[in-house]
């Protein structure tokens, strides 16, 4: 039959003896699912039998679901409300600040399954029957409820109970957070930006500000808010923001033209005051604050680390910097307060990324990270700036990061970092940006927009954070990770009457679950749905869990003080062969080729009469190497590259 939904869900409706509607609903994941037959059971209820793509291994599986009169898979309801206990009696009382959007969840022999408050604070959920645990899960650590969880026991069908939960104030203090996004960044046009910001804590923010850090390609042509300026920097005011609540805002950019080569990374951040702690200083921290500070000058990157905090390390930390998929330095770092260190590469157009953990106890999670690209020699290495997280793990920073794109498509979903190689390989409990973007390209308006996300089993839900979107939206989260994010009403054109305007996006970060084995890949995709029409799919997105520095080249020793002058190499790195190329002799003699490694051993020599020379594969080991280019006795020219594995 066909589906009266439009969607690829199964389907099931009653109605009266006249035919009119009483109830419908559906039934399924983000793929096909079809109900072929319904039985009436003796109490009433439903059996249904089809087939399934949603659930299992993606192929199609039978499918067998049973349902009460009422056409619900389970007829026990879990119900109650969470609210601010401002009077600390752990009672809620009337007109206590209702908690919206919070997590509650319930474990039972079956699995834990989740869902979140409406506007009212009230939540509703259908179990089986069963033992279960109930518990509320606040946002951030500021909030304590006045119970751990709740015991419920519902032994036959039917059954309702009510638990309410009373949550407090852990701290009194405010919590900002802050996500800067953009859907895609093209260069030559104007970009849109968003900029949400939110207090998640239990006491208002005054005096709140946002300064947003542009990338240097990039010129703000347009705002929403107005603002100052301070050197490169943009400040917002956003003013008092009270418990609970937040805001956004948008700017306009204009990408540059002439400067900037498709592919290339842009990176803009965001951060807001007051930007500090209000929970207890661990005691093993050493009172360090561990900073790094880059720049390009010329066929140089200079490099800093400093320790910016009021105490001494006391114990050393490493650092890591490479060099595209090569790691060139790990080394360990001992600072005292105030000191720095500077590091100078000549990366010879590679992407340079800087790495380090704070000292053991740091409040927060921050990671200092830095990324240079585009340095050096012309053309540059692009796709290396995203294979790590950026250092935002703080809830008052937020670093936007995006390569920049010619075509693409309008209903797709990515996640950042893109972690190392093909496989998209990340640190287990790394958090992951989820970007999904739509886009009307049907004929008329779309009043409704529905993204369903089934989380796979790999991430921690608990852990999710909402990020900015286009549009005002409403989150539900259900069973056992499904969102579904609803922007109705939306009033979205068809791209032909309004391109700008028939495009939307939503972004949430989530980590993945501590404890995954090496090998774990985390496959993720979402349904789009316009109006009641069929879903589109995005693609799947990849990453998997192991350590992404085993996937790199290491040099182990030394480099040696050269620059990089007037050789360049094509590919490079390079794995089989690469093209040397150099400015033409002004003698026109046999030029002769050097190739030394990083401990200044001559490797291999070659002679030519050409500017060019073709070096095929050798028998020479990962790593890095120096070459020079002789006339007779003169250098000519010199350059560097790298052989992976």
């Amino acid at each position: 039959r066909p589906n009266l939904t439009g969607s690829r869900d199964a389907f099931l409706a009653r109605t009266d003896a006249a035919g009119n509607l009483l109830w419908f609903k559906t039934y399924g994941g983000i793929k096909g699912d079809i109900f072929w037959d319904v039985a009436v059971l003796p109490d009433g209820g439903f059996a249904l039998a089809g087939q399934t793509a949603s659930f299992g291994d993606g192929a199609l599986h039978a499918w067998l679901v049973r349902t009460d009169s009422n056409g619900n898979v389970w007829s026990n309801h879990l119900e109650g409300q969470v609210a601010h206990d401002q009077t600390q009696d752990c009672l809620i009382a009337a007109g206590e600040l209702p908690l919206i959007n919070w997590l509650v969840a319930a474990a039972g022999a079956p699995g834990i399954f989740y869902t979140t408050t409406d506007s009212n604070g009230y939540y509703d959920i259908t179990l089986d029957t069963g033992l279960w645990y109930i518990s509320v899960l606040p946002p951030v650590d500021y909030w304590l409820p006045c119970f751990d969880s709740v015991a419920v026991d519902m032994v036959q069908s039917g059954d309702t109970a009510n638990i309410r939960f009373p949550v407090q104030a852990a701290f009194e203090c405010a919590l900002l957070q802050v996500d800067i996004t953009t859907p895609y960044l093209r260069r030559c046009f104007d970009n849109e930006y968003t900029v949400r910001w939110f207090n998640y804590g239990p006491t208002a923010a005054d005096e709140t500000m946002i300064a947003v850090l542009p990338d240097p390609y990039l010129t703000i042509t347009s705002s929403s808010l107005p603002f100052t300026t301070s050197g490169d920097t943009l400040w917002f005011e956003t003013g008092i923001t009270p418990s609970l609540q937040g805001g956004s805002f948008t700017f306009t950019a204009l990408l540059d033209c002439d400067d900037t080569v498709l592919g290339q990374t842009h990176c803009t951040t965001a951060w807001i005051t007051p930007d500090s702690f209000c929970y207890n200083i661990n005691p093993e921290w050493d009172g360090a604050s561990l900073d790094v500070n880059g720049y390009c000058a010329g066929d140089s990157v200079v490099l800093t680390i400093a320790n910016t905090g009021m105490g001494n390390m006391q114990q050393a930390v490493e650092y890591v910097i490479t060099e595209d998929q090569v790691i060139f330095k790990r080394a360990p770092l001992l600072l005292a307060s105030g000191a720095d260190t500077t590091i100078v590469l000549y990366p010879n157009g590679a992407t340079i990324t800087l790495m380090l953990t704070q000292t053991p106890g740091h409040p927060g999670n921050s990671h200092p990270t830095l990324v240079i690209e585009g340095c050096g020699a012309q053309p540059f290495s692009t796709g290396y700036a995203l294979q790590f997280p950026s250092d935002d793990g703080d809830p008052f920073i937020d670093t936007e990061c995006r390569e920049n794109i010619g075509s693409f498509d309008p209903n797709d979903k990515t996640g950042l970092p893109n972690g190392v190689g093909s496989t998209h390989i990340i640190k287990p409990g790394d958090a992951i940006d989820y970007l999904i973007r739509f886009q009307n390209t049907g004929t008329d308006t779309a009043f409704r927009v529905e993204i369903r996300d089934t989380l796979p089993a790999t991430l921690d839900i608990v852990s999710l954070e909402l990020g900015a979107s286009s549009h005002p939206y409403q989150l539900e989260i259900r069973g056992e990770g499904v969102l579904r994010f609803v922007f109705d009403p939306v009033a979205l054109p068809d791209s032909a009457a309004g391109y700008d305007a028939s495009q939307g996006f939503v972004k949430y970060r989530i980590r993945t679950k501590p404890g995954l084995a090496d090998g774990t890949a985390i496959r993720n995709s979402a349904a789009i749905y316009f109006d009641f029409n069929a879903p589109v799919f995005t693609g799947t997105t990849l990453h998997t869990i192991g350590e992404p520095l085993d996937e790199f080249t290491t040099i182990v020793a030394k480099e040696p003080d050269i620059r990089t002058e007037n050789l360049s190499a094509s590919p490079n790195p390079f794995y089989e062969n690469t093209l040397l190329t150099w400015p033409l002799s002004s003698e026109n003699n046999t030029c002769n080729i050097q190739i030394t490694d990083v401990d200044g051993r001559i490797r291999a020599c070659y002679a030519t009469t050409e500017n060019t020379f073709m070096l095929s594969n050798t028998n020479l080991p990962p790593g890095m190497y120096f070459l020079k280019v002789f006339t007779d006795t003169k250098e000519i020219a010199s350059g560097k590259i790298i052989k992976t594995k």
